[in-house]
């Protein structure tokens, strides 16, 4: 249950006021079991209108066994075809993002890659990691960057279904994912240009309710 309005300090209540989407935060709470708005940032983001998300989970703790570092995804979806899509949020360049994919790939697979009692390795679905960025970590001037795995002479797609994407809000592309990535690093949700982000962040920048929800996410966050 949500605390008061009083319970809520007044530097809480400024610092949920200026989250923006790219902010962890303020995206978790905006895609906690909102189904219409993962799946729209999915459709977008790979070009497709034919992905129908079923579920979604937020701040998924992953930590496999007691010695391994574990993992806080900010949204894992999957679709009517059992692919996973996990969205990663990230406002600036720091730490390494290359290793940091990685790893969440691998962590995911072993938690939901293949079902226990369940033998064939034909059963692990498609697993997309999509980081959502500011800044283009690459400097190569491009919108999305999409890496799967090849053979050293890039000649034979190694096909397992693993795939890693990043998208930034520094360069140009598609019209509708330029228009995602201005909205996701915007401030005032007047000036986005997506519908569907901007109608999400208006909630919970403009409702009581809805300032509430942040501000409880900045104390679970604090």
């Amino acid at each position: 249950m949500l605390k008061s309005k009083e319970k809520y300090t007044e530097e809480e209540r400024a610092i949920a006021r200026s989250l923006r989407p790219i902010d962890d935060t303020l995206f978790r709470t905006m895609a906690k079991d909102n189904i219409p708005l993962v799946e729209h940032i999915v459709r977008i983001t790979l070009n497709r209108d034919d992905i129908s998300i079923l579920k979604v989970n937020t701040q998924d703790d992953i930590h496999i066994y007691e010695k391994a570092h574990s993992v806080i995804l900010d949204c894992l979806a999957v679709d009517d075809a059992g692919n996973l899509y996990n969205k990663e949020v990230q406002a600036t360049k720091k730490g390494d993002l290359v290793k940091r994919a990685r790893y969440i790939s691998s962590m995911i697979d072993s938690k939901y890659a293949l079902g226990k009692g369940i033998s064939s390795y034909n059963e692990i679905k498609t697993q997309i990691v999509i980081f959502l960025m500011e800044e283009d970590i690459f400097d190569r001037r491009k919108q999305l960057y999409e890496f799967i795995r090849y053979d050293v002479d890039k000649k034979l797609p190694l096909d397992d279904g693993s795939h890693i994407i990043y998208v930034n809000a520094n360069n140009k592309g598609r019209e509708d994912l330029d228009n995602l990535m201005q909205s996701l690093v915007a401030y005032d949700y007047r000036e986005m240009k997506d519908t569907v982000i901007r109608e999400t962040t208006m909630t919970y920048k403009t409702t009581v309710e809805g300032e509430d929800h942040v501000c409880d996410a900045v104390q679970q966050y604090a």
